[in-house]
């Protein structure tokens, strides 16, 4: 992906225990195996490895998309670990007043807009030319947990999958297209973990491999997906390909952890549906995960031109916005699907997600625009009972 032409912390952390880190492992998957969603909400149709249940998948997947069903958007698939689909039963959607999620017990503050600059400041001179000009700035404060994290197969991955944010202390939102093929069924590599704050610290001249100290806050194992119903893996062009490219994730219930060998306290951010009038012209920032392979202007120079793994931030103005999806100018390759478009309140510290990267179009980025539907979606698994957490504040909506 690309952006368009423009004219123009450090921190003590612990090494991961491997110990720790399977024990994780194994009680995701258990939690994940004697999982079920509501009979009554969800109906079961059946295994990914099971060829009559993907053929029924498939066959019943183009017959919702009619009319009369609209809106579909506001059903869900869900994807056990083990492998097990559900369905959302039409009729049962659950629409939310609120325009705004919140942490429970706490105000919705309003937005005093500006450039998150909640990063390790990084030494001047470093940046580099790459062409035409790169406006990203790279992360390495690991307070940036709340804000995107990495998709990745394994805990130890050097590369990633896509990018995701956190909007509730277990639920994960992403891109669609992260976890499915080219026409929408489930994808044969589902990202496995998600990794918060990769690479979150000051540079020691150590980065050349993924290690412990790189991953300050461990990986989390993912044990549900969850997509909208229609879609269908973006065919078609333009802005409408955004409409569903938007899907969550739900990792492990976990308790906090201040002293042991992963740390754990996560601050997620808030998610909000606007209108075009209030999110046109404003300033907003685009986070996410490069490719390390990709340039990056703003590089480590051991890195040469490369992003090197670490995550990447911009903040730029929305130019247009659509019924599905927003445009935008933020630079951005790939790896970063599935990343925030976020409006970062400078004021209390609160980011609140409106979008979610979709990819290029032209010589901008766009993004799926979370709007009444979707955010209804987004409502329904943050507040579901079995997707809310024990030891942390929950999210309302």
């Amino acid at each position: 992906m690309t952006g368009c032409d423009h004219s123009d912390v450090a921190e003590e952390v612990h090494a991961l225990d491997p110990n720790q880190v399977e024990s994780d492992r194994e009680a995701a998957i258990a939690e994940s195996l004697e999982y079920t969603p509501s009979p009554e909400r969800f109906e079961y149709t059946g295994r990914i490895d099971d060829e009559s249940a993907a053929w029924r998948h498939e066959a019943t997947r183009g017959l919702r998309l009619t009319a009369e069903a609209e809106p579909e958007d506001d059903r869900m698939d869900v994807l056990t670990r083990d492998g097990r689909t559900f369905r959302q039963r039409v009729g049962t959607t659950v629409h939310y007043e609120s325009r705004r999620s919140h942490i429970e017990g706490e105000p919705r503050p309003g937005f005093d807009l500006g450039v998150d600059t909640d990063r390790e400041a990084k030494e001047q001179g470093f940046r580099q030319s790459v062409g035409t000009p790169d406006d990203r700035t790279i992360v390495t404060s690991a307070s940036e947990q709340e804000v995107t994290v990495r998709l990745a197969n394994t805990a130890t991955s050097t590369g990633g999958i896509c990018s995701a944010s956190m909007i509730s202390p277990r639920v994960f939102l992403t891109a669609a297209h992260c976890v499915t093929d080219g026409n929408g069924n489930w994808s044969t590599n589902l990202p496995q973990v998600v990794m918060p704050a990769v690479r979150g610290k000051t540079f020691s001249g150590d980065d050349t491999i993924l290690d412990s100290d790189d991953t300050p806050f461990g990986a989390r194992q993912i044990i549900r997906y969850i997509k909208p119903v229609p879609w269908d893996g973006g065919s078609g062009s333009g802005p409408t390909t955004a409409r569903f490219d938007y899907a969550l994730l739900v990792i492990g219930d976990l308790a906090p952890d201040a002293t042991g060998p992963v740390q754990w306290d996560p601050t997620p951010a808030s998610f909000a549906t606007e209108s075009c009038t209030d999110i046109v012209g404003d300033n907003v920032n685009v986070r996410g995960y490069p490719g390390p392979n990709n340039d990056c202007a703003d590089a480590w120079p051991e890195d040469g031109d490369k992003c090197g793994g670490y995550a990447f931030t911009e903040n730029a103005p929305v130019q247009q916005c659509f019924t599905d999806a927003l445009l935008s100018c933020h630079d951005g390759s790939g790896g970063q699907s599935g990343g925030p478009l976020y409006k970062w309140n400078a004021a209390t510290g609160e980011r609140t997600v409106l979008g979610v990267i979709r990819g290029a179009l032209g010589g901008n980025h766009f993004f799926h625009r979370i709007r009444p539907a979707s955010y209804n979606v987004l409502c329904n698994v943050v507040t579901n009972p079995d997707n809310q957490s024990s030891y942390f504040d929950n999210v309302s909506c």
